[in-house]
Order: C-alpha cells, then structure tokens, then sequence
C-alpha cells in the first residue's frame, strides 16, 4: 500500500470515483475514495488497495445509510483508462463492506412516500372477509439481544378503524446471504392482527433487501448482521465488478 499522503495520479483516481459515487444517490453527507499505488504499479495495471468511506448516503429509494466501509485489497486496472484518470478493472474484485443504519434512518424511510405508497389499498382476510387496509405511522426500535420492536397504526375497512399492530422480530440472514428475514418472537393476538404484522415484515424485508444497498458496478453478499440498541449494522463480501466514475 503506497504510504504518506496520495499523489496526484492516486487523487485524480480517487476523485473520479467519488463523483461517480455521488451520481448514484439520493443525497450524501460524505464520500470518500482513498486509491492506493505508486506510478509503476498504474502503468502495469496495479493498485494496492481501494478503499470507500461514506456518512449520511440516501439511496434512491429514500434509505439512508448512516455509514458505509467498503475496503478490496490488490485489484487489476486497464492502465490506458488510468492515465486519463478512470479507474477501469479489467477482473472482479472482493472486498469487505460494513453498512450501518440507525433506526432513524429506517422509520424515516419507512414513512417516507416511496414507501407510504407500497402500504396503502392492501387487503387481508381474516375469517374469509376482505378487509381494506391503510398501514400508518410505523416505527422501528433496535433493541439489545438482537431484537427489533415493530409497531404500526393500521386504518381498517370502509370506517377507517384505527388498529395498532405491535411485534418483537429477530433479523437473520437466508438464501445464503441474499436475504434478510424477520422471525416474529411475540406480537399482538389475533387473526386480523397476526396478518397485518406478516404484511408489514413482509414490506420491511423488502426493504432490507440487499440489492438495495448496492451501488452499480457492486454486489453484496451478507456474511453478518448485528443488532445493537439504536442501529443494525451488515457486514458483507463485495464482488466489485467496476467502481462507478465520473
């Protein structure tokens, strides 16, 4: 890994790459790219390291990501593309990523109108009756234990009927890493109740889909998660196919 401060080569690259980064959200706080070589290493077509750090990121679907670490080791470039300062591999890459998010974050994007609009003319059927349904007001808590609390307000029927769902969920990684799950540990009783809780886990699970956190050019692949009072953070495998540029 090249020591001391970057040279120009190192911060034409880097930047690039952040501004490639920036084009892809919403919103974003910081974005920074540290690319590291040496002038010999560019022309053969060789970086040390690559590594990506992010605060307060808004991905186009209005989640915010309170933190981002992606770090590769060793990756090959096209050295052509270098000298005009794009950072083109020429194979794929791993790398480690870390993304946190507070629980902020995630009621925000739940109440949000991207997906507002996903819970509103639902149905569900208990007895056999179809009930319309208008999910209101979700909030999320991270709790200790892995645990997570879920309470909703739900508008029911043609009345409007206000009903509060509330559930305790663990988070799990499924489909070998391409999947988060919720389990339902507790939860408010009834028929009625115990649908709207599976559809609103359903609509968070979503969500919580990977590809959502993914920038084009990367792929996530979860190995970890943890759930702490106040934020969950995911620890992944990246395969870095190309590193977005401006």
């Amino acid at each position: 890994m090249g020591l001391g401060e970057p040279d120009l080569g190192e911060q034409a690259l880097s930047k690039a790459a952040e501004v490639g980064i920036t084009q892809q959200l919403g919103e974003v706080e910081q974005v920074n790219v540290d690319i590291r070589t040496d002038p010999l290493k560019l022309i053969q077509g060789k970086v040390d390291s690559v590594s990506v750090t992010g605060k307060g990121l808004v991905m186009k679907n209005s989640l915010r990501m309170e933190k981002l670490q992606v770090d590769t080791g060793a990756v090959a470039i096209n050295p052509a593309s270098a000298i005009f300062g794009k950072l083109e591999l020429t194979r794929s890459a791993e790398a480690d990523a870390y993304v946190t998010l507070t629980q902020e974050d995630v009621n925000q994007a739940f109440n949000s109108d991207y997906i507002r609009g996903k819970m509103q003319n639902l149905t569900i059927n208990p007895e056999d009756e179809a009930i319309a349904i208008k999910v209101q007001n979700v909030e999320i808590r991270f709790l200790n234990e892995g645990k997570v609390h879920l309470k909703a307000n739900v508008l029911m029927g043609e009345t409007n009927e206000v009903n509060e769902v509330e559930a305790i969920v663990v988070p799990s990684i499924q489909r070998n890493g391409q999947q988060i799950v919720l389990e339902e540990l507790s939860g408010t009783e009834g028929e009625a109740s115990s649908q709207l809780t599976q559809m609103i886990l359903q609509e968070i699970m979503t969500l919580a889909d990977l590809q959502n956190f993914e920038l084009s050019g990367m792929s996530l692949l979860l190995n970890d998660l943890e759930v702490r009072p106040g934020q969950m953070t995911l620890k992944a495998t990246t395969v870095v196919e190309q590193i977005p540029q401006a």
